[in-house]
């Protein structure tokens, strides 16, 4: 496996979150596999690019996230195949009706562990399993 097959493959890995933060889905979906395997932090098991599609469809409107990807190393499994292991941040917040900074709502520290596959000279995510381990959430101020 060369260093441009791991860079290739780290760059569907940051493209994935580039693309849930801009809330474009198909961009999103065209990382992944058809029949890709996404499992959630919370478990919650997305077979199949439609079903990831619909997932976050389903996402508040006016929900803000960043997500920065850091630490990511892979190894080859196969000449096609690799496994990819990154940390994640994540802040969340809602937009409000002005423009500007929000105040994060939450923050937290996770991984991705992805398995992508080379198929017709494109790399694309079969299987994901994303979990935070440190989930940050400020105080709420009494009203």
């Amino acid at each position: 496996m060369s260093a441009e097959d791991l860079a290739a493959c780290v760059a569907v890995v940051r493209r994935t979150a580039r693309c849930v933060d801009a809330n474009a889905l198909d961009d999103l979906c065209d990382c992944f596999a058809p029949d890709a395997v996404l499992v959630r932090p919370s478990g919650q098991r997305l077979e199949g690019r439609q079903a990831i599609r619909d997932a976050y469809a389903q996402r508040d409107p006016h929900r803000l996230t960043v997500h920065v990807i850091a630490d990511t190393d892979g190894h080859a499994v196969s000449e096609d195949e690799m496994n990819v292991f990154s940390r994640v941040l994540l802040f969340q917040g809602l937009r409000g009706e002005t423009h500007g900074p929000v105040p994060p709502q939450s923050q937290a520290v996770g991984s991705f562990e992805d398995r992508l596959v080379r198929v017709a000279h494109k790399w694309q995510i079969v299987q994901r399993v994303a979990c935070f381990q440190f989930l940050w959430t400020p105080p709420q101020t009494p009203a």
